[in-house]
């Protein structure tokens, strides 16, 4: 697919040897997205460079507030505590519940493009808890790492 880069465990960089599919090292980490965000810039040219520009001129000032700091707290604490290893659907609704509030919270600072690190973090981590959250949910089954406690799921 044009525009799309694969990294991390499904792009089978090679880079640590023919038998290991990829790696988590502190190399792959660094060097590869580095490396596949200046292939995306120059393949595409000046939208993704002007694309860039206001992330670029943002990031180093650090405008978080206390409400993105707490909100980081606030969903590490209800995936742990509702969408961890024991799970049951009331919990799973109260993380859907809390992954939403945090989303209108953050919502003026990204339309206002006012980015920072934690922002960028907090909403691809929402990103995440929701797409693990609505999955547990529609999981009929207990099975894999999970357990859901709720009686006609177990």
């Amino acid at each position: 697919m044009s525009g799309l880069v694969a990294l991390g465990e499904c792009a089978s960089s090679g880079l640590h040897g023919a038998d290991r599919l990829a790696s988590n090292s502190l190399l792959e980490a660094l060097v590869i997205p580095k490396r596949a965000a200046e292939a995306a810039i120059n393949d595409l040219g000046a939208p993704v460079a002007e694309a860039m520009r206001p992330l670029r001129e943002n990031w180093l000032t650090d405008r978080t507030s206390s409400s993105i700091i707490r909100g980081s707290a606030a969903l590490r604490h209800v995936m742990s505590t509702h969408v961890g290893i024991v799970r049951d659907h009331e919990g799973m609704d109260q993380a859907l519940r809390t992954i939403a509030r945090l989303e209108r919270s953050i919502a003026p600072a990204w339309t206002r493009r006012r980015w920072s690190l934690r922002l960028v973090e907090l909403r691809d981590l929402l990103a995440v808890a929701r797409s693990i959250t609505e999955a547990s949910i529609a999981e009929p089954k207990s099975i894999g790492a999970h357990f859901v406690k709720d009686p006609e799921y177990a």
